[in-house]
């Protein structure tokens, strides 16, 4: 499952307007019609409930530059410092979307699974927002990697 190479994004949601998030690589591209993500969250996360009681969350894909979120939002102990800062704007469906992502979706629960310790949140994309960078990070076989291109020039 190492080898397995995704890209990293925050997941967030919010509950009574308290915002919740993690790092992840539990997310994929569901369809084009209806545009839809699939994402998985282990039911014991904090973040399990607001996604669950809201019916939305939000995906944000990260670039090179975020790798320091990644560290902050995989430390529960700096639960508060995950926010803080003026990096976030409420999305269209009431979850925290990263302004400087790559790419940010604010989605709308459609169908849902539960497999193993798992939900699987198939979520219908209400909003798009593209950031300035499209250099996308990603997990491989347990560290950052970066896709490269060698048929961009």
């Amino acid at each position: 499952m190492r080898r397995l190479t995704a890209s990293v994004v925050l997941v967030t949601g919010c509950d009574d307007g308290v915002p919740f998030g993690m790092a992840a690589t539990s997310c994929s591209a569901m369809c084009a019609e209806p545009p839809s993500v699939v994402v998985g969250v282990n039911r014991a996360a904090s973040l399990h409930a607001p996604i669950w009681k809201g019916r939305a969350f939000g995906i944000n894909l990260l670039g090179e530059s975020d790798r320091d979120l990644v560290t902050l939002s995989s430390d529960g102990t700096r639960r508060g410092d995950r926010f803080a800062g003026d990096r976030w704007v409420i999305g269209d469906e009431g979850v925290p979307i990263l302004i400087d992502a790559v790419m940010a979706l604010s989605c709308r629960i459609d169908a849902e699974f539960e497999y193993g310790s798992h939900s699987l949140f198939v979520g219908k994309v209400a909003d798009v927002r593209l950031g300035p960078g499209s250099d996308a990070l990603l997990w491989r076989d347990g560290r950052f990697a970066l896709a490269t291109d060698p048929w961009s020039e």
